[in-house]
């Protein structure tokens, strides 16, 4: 059987086979009764159409500042440095009293805080909350023995 448009044909199948179809007849009919499924998009960042594609955006403007991290890198550094001479105490109340400055750092400077991890409740919470955690485990462990 042939064409009236000899042209169209390869169109035809390679579209009814992205849909589904077999080159046979079963391609035909398809394009035949106007199949309206869209063909899937070549590019896959582009969203297909009903779905709702939604960017979180990050930007490294809007986190912390590099200063402020390596200043806790080297906080932490330094209670790692009195748990290896065996001042577990010391290296505590660092951690804890980090803990705490970065909390009240973040809770004065709200949004040009140089320490950003989520929002401002959160990161006050976390400060505060691992503080009080890290010092009352290690006066109870103490006092416990």
């Amino acid at each position: 059987m042939t064409h009236p448009n000899p042209g169209d044909q390869p169109e035809q199948t390679e579209a009814c086979l992205s849909r589904g179809g077999t080159a046979d007849g079963d391609a035909r009919q398809a394009v035949a009764s106007n199949d309206a499924t869209p063909a899937p998009a070549d590019d896959p960042d582009e969203p297909r159409e009903g779905f709702h594609v939604e960017h979180v955006a990050v930007s490294e403007a809007k986190e912390g500042k590099p200063w402020f991290e390596w200043l806790v890198l080297a906080c932490i550094g330094a209670a790692f440095l009195f748990a290896i001479v065996h001042r577990i105490g010391f290296a505590v109340a660092t951690v804890a009293v980090t803990s705490w400055m970065t909390a009240l750092v973040r809770l004065v400077c709200r949004d040009r805080s140089p320490w950003k991890v989520r929002s401002v409740t959160f990161d006050c919470f976390i400060g505060v909350i691992l503080g009080i955690g890290l010092m009352t485990l290690y006066y109870s462990l103490r006092f416990l023995y």
